[in-house]
């Protein structure tokens, strides 16, 4: 596997090589001085260009960067294909055999906006033309867990609670990929948001969990995380109920923490009621 050094040299030395190339930049882990990135991070590059026309009608450059293993161009999509007199924002995702991976997006500097608007942590890494400034941001406000509204966090209560009637309904008609995406991907999502705001709640809301909640293990306990971990039902129907009504539980207590210590109205009774239903219309196979 290629070297940090290795990488940023090659990197650079593209850009340099390049005239059309007038600046680079590095967002992400990489770039935050609260990270310690390890060998599983991207280069999260930007490069920006004049003319991305250019780069993206003749693609043979990117060979530049190493033995791919596969490649990805998620602005240009059967289902949104690019305009390329559009001169929006291009990122090809480059994941090589020896590891590492580069995502790299193109901007136009006819067409900034978007790269204006990103608020990561960034290095700025080269710039070869002196009428372009970038500022480099400091840190990653943008993701910090932010204090809810009393509505948010009412709504997501009853969203919670609601879509637990859908993994109930796809237990009992044993529609297995039902079921488990709702409970996987609907219930565990709500209850780590509902635990991220207690996270931030006693951080004073200056605490990122990371996107998808990655860093949540930073700051549960062990037991905190094999009982979030425990929530991930198998296969098995009854195991997807037994999980929902652990995850009923655990929403309950710990929305019913976020709501002392932010003052909000909470019905605990509404999630017992829930519970019951569930209870009384338990699965069982015939």
């Amino acid at each position: 596997m290629r070297t940090e050094e290795e990488m940023m040299e090659a990197i650079l030395e593209f850009a340099k090589s390049e005239k059309d190339i007038l600046a680079v930049t590095m967002n992400g882990s990489r770039a935050d001085k609260d990270r310690s990135p390890d060998e599983f991070s991207d280069y999260d590059i930007q490069y920006i260009v004049k003319d991305i026309r250019r780069f993206i009608t003749d693609k043979e450059w990117i060979g530049r960067f190493g033995e791919m293993l596969i490649l990805q161009e998620p602005d240009d999509w059967h289902s949104h294909p690019y305009e390329i007199e559009s001169r929006a924002p291009y990122a090809f995702l480059m994941q090589f055999t020896d590891g590492n991976r580069i995502d790299l997006t193109l901007h136009d500097v006819e067409s900034m906006e978007l790269f204006y608007k990103d608020k990561e942590p960034r290095k700025v890494l080269l710039i070869k033309n002196v009428c372009i400034t970038i500022d480099a941001n400091g840190g990653a406000e943008e993701f910090l867990v932010s204090r809810p509204s009393e509505k948010e966090f009412l709504c997501l209560v009853n969203e919670f609670l609601w879509l637990s009637l859908y993994v109930h309904k796809g237990v009992k008609r044993e529609e297995l990929c039902y079921a488990k995406s709702f409970m996987d991907q609907c219930e565990i999502e709500m209850l780590c948001r509902m635990l991220a705001w207690k996270i931030g709640i006693d951080r004073d809301f200056k605490v990122s969990v990371g996107k998808s909640y990655r860093h949540l293990k930073r700051f549960l306990s062990s037991d905190e995380m094999n009982e979030l971990a425990m929530l991930y039902s198998t296969g098995d129907f009854r195991d997807i109920e037994g999980k929902l009504i652990l995850a009923l539980d655990h929403f309950k207590r710990t929305a019913a923490y976020v709501a002392e210590k932010l003052h909000f109205a909470f019905d605990a009774g509404q999630v017992d009621k829930i519970e019951r239903y569930i209870l009384n219309k338990r699965y069982n196979k015939k």
